[in-house]
């Protein structure tokens, strides 16, 4: 699998202000590419806009897919099409959401990414549970409502339940590593390193200069006037 973003031009729709000009990015099952750049420079609206956050719009460009021989224009897909076609995006801050069960959530996220599979709850829950396990991420996250009272690293742990939930095979992750301890960060990814050896995808956005003591990667970008460009 191959995602290109082609001269991808983003504007902010409240104010009209062009936020990203020319963004430029590939990447391949298995590998690992960071975008780095000052705060306010376009990194996050850029993510939002590929997965069409309704504050952002596309003005020019494509967003291309190749899959299973087969090339894919996600640029003017909704969002949950988009999910079905194997994209994730991890915000920086995610929403507390009091009355819904982690668990229940999961489910109910992989039966609308996955509508035909057959996999009952019950099923289901054995495989959350042993991944947690497995990985040793405190079982008792899947009884909690979504995020509340949860940590910044329990938020990053979640997340982790939620890739392997959804199967994702290219993840966006805005500032994973932000306002976690050094164990979470560690623990977060190890995990993140064992489902990219799988051949998932992983664009990282992030500050942390020694990024590359937590994960090899294959090519940086840096996000700066505005444009997206290889570093």
């Amino acid at each position: 699998m191959k995602l290109q973003i082609k001269n991808l031009k983003v504007k902010i729709v409240d104010s009209g202000k062009e936020i990203v000009e020319n963004a430029n990015l590939e990447i391949s099952s298995g590998e690992a590419v960071a975008i780095t750049g000052r705060n306010g420079s376009g990194k996050s609206s850029l993510l939002s806009a590929i997965f069409k956050h309704p504050n952002f719009e596309i003005l020019e460009g494509q967003i291309l897919l190749e899959k299973d021989e087969e090339k894919i224009d996600l640029t003017n897909l909704k969002t949950f099409e988009i999910a079905r076609h194997g994209l994730y995006l991890s915000l920086q801050h995610v929403p507390e959401i009091e009355g819904v069960n982690l668990l229940q959530f999961l489910y109910r996220s992989y039966k609308n990414v996955f509508p035909e599979s057959s996999l009952g709850v019950l099923d289901f829950n054995k495989e959350i549970i042993a991944f947690s396990q497995a990985q040793n991420i405190d079982e008792s996250f899947l009884k909690r409502e979504l995020n509340i009272g949860f940590s910044g690293g329990e938020k990053k742990q979640a997340e982790m339940l939620h890739l392997f939930a959804l199967k994702p095979k290219i993840v966006f992750m805005d500032e994973i590593d932000s306002g976690v301890d050094k164990n979470a960060i560690e623990k977060v990814f190890k995990i993140i390193n064992d489902f990219k050896k799988e051949g998932t995808a992983f664009c990282l956005v992030s500050h942390r200069e020694k990024l590359e003591d937590l994960i090899k990667l294959d090519r940086k970008y840096e996000m700066e006037n505005n444009h997206l460009k290889l570093c």
